[in-house]
């Protein structure tokens, strides 16, 4: 059974990133090392290892279409083959509460009002494929560093 452990690697993509690999054999006797294979599969899966952008949308009351913008998100990030770099995450509420449903992507720090399925379109082909900010949707850019 491998273990599995996580490392920040600098080369592929010319920023910090994490990449989980495998680093040892464990004897057999442990829960540890299956438990990791599974963290580590569902890694994979939600493509986490290799997301250049994550886009959180709120789900909340006052987003009460925010789950049906990210099912939409989702789709068109699907169609325009950019599921390996982005990934979209439902989250419970990002406390605007105002103007919603509101999103956010991150490392870039945009944050969008109002998104309706136009507006999600655009923030997929114009921003997350084209690298461009939808300025007439954007209320605030605080990039992380």
């Amino acid at each position: 059974m491998q273990l599995w452990h996580a490392r920040i690697d600098t080369t592929a993509l010319g920023y910090p990133y994490l990449r989980v690999l495998p680093s040892r054999t464990d004897d057999g006797g442990s829960d540890v090392g299956k438990d990791l294979e599974k963290l580590a599969a569902r890694v994979r899966k939600v493509r986490a290892d290799t997301m250049q952008r994550h886009v959180l949308v709120c789900t909340d009351d006052d987003c009460s279409k925010g789950a049906k913008r990210a099912k939409q998100m989702r789709k068109r990030i699907n169609g325009q083959r950019l599921r390996e770099q982005v990934t979209v995450t439902k989250v419970g509420c990002l406390d605007i509460c105002a103007k919603g449903p509101i999103c956010v992507v991150y490392p870039e720090g945009a944050w969008y009002h109002s998104v309706d399925k136009a507006t999600a379109e655009r923030i997929v082909d114009e921003h997350l494929r084209d690298g461009e900010l939808v300025e007439d949707a954007v209320f605030l850019v605080n990039e992380l560093r």
